[in-house]
Parts: C-alpha cells; sequence; structure tokens
C-alpha cells in the first residue's frame, strides 16, 4: 500500500517538474529585450503554456489518486494517467515539430 502512494507522489512530483522545465525553457525566456518575438516563438509559447496546465493538472490528479483509498483499480488508473500523459506529450512534440516547418524563426538570414 506504501508503494502505491510513493509511485503516485513520485509521479505528480515528475509532473510539477515537468512544467517547471517547461516554465523555465518557453515562458520566462520569451522575447527579447526589445518586444521582438517571431512567430514560431509565439506558436512555441501558447503551446508550452496549454501543456504546462496540463502537466500541473495530472500532477493534482497523481496527488488525489495518492491519497485516495486504495482499491483494486490503482494500477489501471495509473497506467491509464501515464498513458494519457504520454499521449498528450506526444501530440505537443508532433505540432511543435509541424511548427518549425513551415514557420519563421529568430534565425536571421
Amino acid at each position: 500500500m506504501k508503494t502505491r502512494r510513493t509511485v503516485a507522489f513520485a509521479l505528480a512530483f515528475l509532473m510539477v517538474a515537468v512544467a517547471l522545465y517547461l516554465e523555465m525553457t518557453y515562458i520566462a525566456m520569451f522575447g527579447f529585450w526589445d518586444g521582438f518575438t517571431s512567430e514560431i516563438d509565439r506558436a512555441e509559447n501558447a503551446l508550452a503554456w496549454y501543456f504546462i496546465r496540463f502537466s500541473l493538472a495530472m500532477g493534482l490528479w497523481f496527488i488525489f489518486v495518492g491519497f485516495a483509498p486504495s482499491h483494486a483499480n490503482f494500477n489501471k488508473r495509473i497506467l491509464y494517467s501515464c498513458l494519457l500523459f504520454v499521449i498528450a506529450a506526444g501530440v505537443a512534440v508532433s505540432l511543435a515539430l509541424y511548427f518549425r516547418t513551415y514557420m519563421m524563426d529568430s534565425a536571421g538570414g
């Protein structure tokens, strides 16, 4: 029983860590000092904003699962929740790669 809670809380910590990493990478360092943002920067900023909120919601879900009374469907809840996060991460990465194929970046030229 303690192992189940530990797994749920470890996954919650991982979700918060992912959200903080994305916050530091895409939101805190958004744009240049002069206010210029490229098309791809704006698109990735919005995508990161939504994925950060999703990661935090998943972290709260794992905390709820960790505090919920233990029952037979615990493993299925964890598995399906992890699959949902992996699918959402795959969609976010695919969208970011798609954005890079046709949007202008700030590389100059």
